[in-house]
């Protein structure tokens, strides 16, 4: 479903022409290929001193332009170590940008998707990807950037993909992430970053799947998560998120998949859990201080297909509901149906 729609990479057009047409356009200086590699970022000019570098402006999306576009790659390419990539084929070359590996135009020529799974990318990832006005898919999973994951990244407001797992990627997660309206997949999980859990990512009313799995995140989990009403896959397993399971997550009433396993979560399981009609997999094991009984209400959970909850002090009974499932997929240590 989502994975179909992000795999499909190419639309057959012809961009080679318009991307080449837009990169003629707003140069700098006298238009020579030396300002232009100026500009872009492959080249510097020694005729005069040079300022010390600044911050990278984002650019709103009616300032940008292909010329931008490349440049913001190039930034990419400079600050990843882009000779030693495993594919680099036609980056830095004055190929259309379609041409360089990885990379999808529009008609138009602006950049939309940029695919670079496992592709040995290592450094960090450059502010200037902010600039990506029209981006509507990132994939730098799989490599060995590092790092804190740049702020502005928020202002990409074509993205629906963003896929940054897999990597050693530090810090706080910006909560600027929290302003992609557009944005249907983010997955962070299998990084090293810390700090809480952005209460903003509630305001991603698109987003359908939510990872941040395998990090070292703390605090609670944010109950503005349960606005969240298109989500279908939330997995924060394998953190160190500790306090209640907020409530609020029974209103997700698209959820199909719940993974909150290895965290410190305590109190009660919600009752309000037993409202996810869609629900097919419950985890929660390896959770040591979550105590009391099986609420009743998750008897309710006519779509579940499998439960873990071994590894905390939940007691009681197992609902009846759920013999259906078989032992094979009832992890519950042992406890007899009621």
């Amino acid at each position: 479903m989502l994975l179909a729609a992000a795999c499909a990479s190419e639309d057959g057009t012809d961009r080679s022409g318009s991307a080449a047409a837009g990169r003629e356009t707003d140069r700098t200086g006298d238009g020579s290929a030396e300002d232009r590699d100026v500009f872009l970022g492959r080249a510097t000019a020694t005729d005069t001193p040079q300022p010390e570098a600044t911050e990278t402006p984002l650019l709103s999306i009616e300032q940008t332009t292909v010329e931008t576009d490349e440049a913001a790659l190039v930034a990419l390419y400079n600050a990843t170590d882009g000779p030693n990539w495993d594919d680099n084929t036609n980056w830095l070359s004055d190929a259309p940008l379609a041409a360089w590996h990885g990379v999808t135009t529009d008609r138009d020529g602006r950049v939309t998707e940029v695919v670079l799974t496992g592709n040995g990318l290592n450094g960090e990832i450059p502010p200037q990807l902010g600039n990506l006005s029209y981006l509507a898919e990132l994939m730098l999973n799989e490599n060995g950037l590092s790092g804190e994951i740049p702020p502005g990244l928020g202002n990409l407001a074509s993205l629906e993909w963003l896929s940054l797992d897999e990597n050693g990627l530090n810090g706080e997660i910006p909560p600027e992430l929290g302003d992609l309206a557009n944005l249907r997949w983010l997955s962070l999980r299998v990084n090293k970053l810390s700090g809480e859990i952005p209460p903003e990512l509630g305001n991603l009313s698109n987003l359908e799947y939510l990872n941040l799995a395998r990090n070292e995140l703390s605090g609670e989990i944010p109950p503005e998560l349960g606005d969240l009403s298109n989500l279908e896959d939330l997995s924060l397993g394998s953190n160190r998120l500790s306090g209640e399971i907020p409530p609020e997550l029974g209103d997700l009433s698209n959820l199909e998949d719940l993974n909150l396993v290895d965290n410190r979560l305590s109190g009660k399981i919600p009752r309000e859990l037993g409202d996810l009609s869609n629900l097919r997999w419950l985890f929660l094991s390896f959770n040591e201080e979550l105590s009391g009984e099986i609420p009743r209400e998750l008897g309710n959970l006519s779509s579940l297909i499998g439960v873990e909850l071994g590894y905390t002090q939940v007691s009681g009974c197992i609902p009846g509901e759920w013999r259906r499932l078989g032992d094979y997929y009832i992890e519950a240590i042992g406890m007899p149906f009621c």
